[in-house]
């Protein structure tokens, strides 16, 4: 009986990491994840990278796009300055490729893995790939 109680207690610890090691897994099927990894050597790209999304924040939004800024020791969601970094280093650990000073990664609703960029991401290159896909085909038929 004892034994039963133990199972049950650690399921839920079990089943919460993956989700905590995986950001983009908590957001399936309600928003698109992109995720901004950087190691920090490159910070000019990782500035630009921020500032063209900044600038289309509405095309973000209507896009049901959450962003990750990802670095070695922490991370924080959103792109405001202000918004609070928070200390981890599980997610560089899970997403990062060390070989990249950049990487731009995009994830679908269904959690697949949609764009890998070592690159600034321009945002006309960024909906281009969003709008093809045919679960954003469909928000948009139906928005019309």
């Amino acid at each position: 009986m004892w034994a039963k109680c133990i199972i049950i207690l650690i399921i839920p610890f079990i089943q919460a990491t993956p989700l905590q090691e995986q950001p983009h897994l908590k957001h399936q099927w309600q928003y698109r994840v992109l995720l901004v990894i950087s190691n920090e050597t490159n910070k000019k790209s990782v500035e630009n990278q921020i500032e063209e999304l900044t600038r289309n924040l509405t095309a973000l939004n209507e896009r049901k796009l959450i962003v990750y800024q990802i670095k070695p020791d922490r991370f924080k969601q959103g792109l405001a300055k202000q918004s609070p970094w928070i200390s981890n280093t599980k997610w560089y650990d899970v997403y990062a490729d060390e070989t990249k000073s950049l990487e731009i990664v995009l994830f679908g609703l269904d959690g697949g893995k949609k764009l890998d960029c070592e690159q600034v991401l321009t945002a006309e290159k960024l909906f281009a790939n969003i709008d093809a896909m045919p679960m954003r085909q469909s928000e948009m038929r139906q928005k019309h």
